[in-house]
């Protein structure tokens, strides 16, 4: 059984792998600036950006969502994306593992608020999206905030080594100023090019803490309110758990169009700012997706 088992795994890898390696219909012209940290982020499976315009937008989220979600006092209320003024929905923290980890919001936010604009659409991210997978990337779902404040000491799952989706991209935005003596992200720098065919695409924890062994260097993912990492989550990470400061951050998902989830933001809402932007169309086409999803409230 498990000889059919592991070739069932290998062909369906095969497949996902085929299908991901699809290359770009049209090439994107790339500075050299860009290119370098393309190149950076083949090599280690990770990048650190930092620039005004990324702090502006941590301010704004400080201000306009967690303090506004703060004034709810937590309480789990309905999702209005149709109230240009509160374009959020508070997710349920009802499982134990939210709570274990000191989960204190976690929340949906709309990708068509301007102001997050400088950073959801920024040209150089999309660049290095673009760049790093060779073909048209999407928002796999809605843009997410998060607050963490974890004062217990058992070990969380999420605290475990893994990874995620095939080439999955992900980009954590620190709102709030981050240490090593604060919950972070940790990450396994150059794991993302292990072999796939080898050891699978997606692996249970426990194969992930084994394999990871062979692994010497780890990366922190701290820095000051407004840092911003995108990282490959086929590359072992997990969240460091420690009893500092609240965490507070923005996290949001990038595939090729794999493991697509519902969007909140109205799809003639999505239609309407794609057909008044004025970014090239591989960053419109990264919401192409969204609009064919409907919320699964």
């Amino acid at each position: 059984m498990e000889i059919i088992k592991n070739s069932k795994r290998f062909i369906k890898d095969c497949y996902a792998i085929a299908k991901y390696k699809t290359p770009a219909i049209r090439p994107l012209s790339i500075n050299n600036k860009v290119r370098k940290k393309i190149e950076e982020f083949n090599e280690n499976g990770f990048l650190k950006l930092e620039c005004d315009r990324f702090l502006d937008v941590a301010k704004y989220l400080d201000d306009a969502y967690f303090k506004k979600i703060e004034e709810h006092n937590n309480v789990i209320v309905e999702s209005d994306f149709q109230n240009p003024n509160r374009r959020f929905s508070i997710k349920e923290l009802k499982k134990n593992e939210y709570v274990a980890g000191g989960m204190q919001i976690s929340a949906y936010i709309s990708l068509l608020d301007e102001k997050l604009s400088s950073l959801l659409f920024d040209d150089e991210i999309h660049s290095i999206l673009y760049g790093y997978y060779k073909r048209q990337h999407y928002f796999r779902n809605q843009p997410r905030i998060m607050k963490v404040d974890y004062k217990g000491v058992n070990k969380i799952n999420n605290g475990n080594m893994h990874v995620d989706h095939l080439h999955q991209v992900s980009i954590i935005l620190n709102v709030s100023d981050i240490s090593m003596n604060d919950t972070h992200t940790e990450y396994v720098p150059g794991s993302h090019k292990r072999s796939f065919l080898r050891h699978g695409i997606q692996m249970p924890v426990e194969k992930s803490m084994e394999l990871v062994k062979s692994y010497s260097n780890r990366v922190h993912f701290t820095g000051k309110k407004g840092t911003l990492y995108i990282f490959d989550t086929s590359g072992f990470h997990c969240g460091n758990y420690q009893q500092g400061n609240s965490r507070k951050i923005m996290h949001l998902n990038f595939t090729t169009g794999h493991h697509m989830t519902s969007v909140y933001d109205d799809p003639d809402d999505i239609k309407t700012y794609i057909k008044n932007s004025n970014w090239p169309d591989y960053i419109n086409n990264s919401l192409n997706k969204a609009i064919k999803f409907k919320p699964d409230f």
